[in-house]
């Protein structure tokens, strides 16, 4: 019997042992499972505010294009009024030139005729000198 005692005090201290290895194996498992789930729940909550962020992002970027169809249709608008602004300037020089074509041609008349009076005014005052 003192075989079988020993022999049996060694297997249980042998399991013992095991035992003992496979806690603290096991305590070393549930905390990495124990960190594990807190980085997923960690990742959840990153992906849950990446996401929040992205769906943001994307507001503003639709919100931005509507500004800048807004802004390009503004733009095509105020180039056609200036375009519509030119062409009536354009138009006001050329009745400008024709005005002053005509104030010319009425200056150099108007000269002529001063000319032609200056000239009778002349022979009048020669006929009147001659009387």
């Amino acid at each position: 019997w003192g075989e079988k005692v020993k022999g049996a005090g060694d297997e249980t201290a042998r399991v013992s042992g095991e035992c003992t290895r496979l806690q603290a194996a096991l305590a070393a498992l549930e905390a990495a499972l124990s960190a594990a789930k807190m980085e997923v729940s960690s990742g959840h909550e990153a992906a849950e505010r990446d996401r929040s962020l992205l769906q943001e992002a994307q507001g503003g970027m639709a919100t931005a294009q509507k500004e800048v169809e807004e802004l390009s249709k503004r733009q095509r608008q105020a180039t056609d009024d200036k375009d519509a602004a030119l062409i009536q300037v354009d138009r006001k020089v050329v009745e400008i030139k024709a005005l002053q074509s005509e104030a010319n041609k009425a200056q150099t008349a108007n000269a002529e005729t001063v000319q032609e009076l200056k000239g009778r005014i002349a022979t009048l005052d020669a006929d009147t000198v001659g009387l």
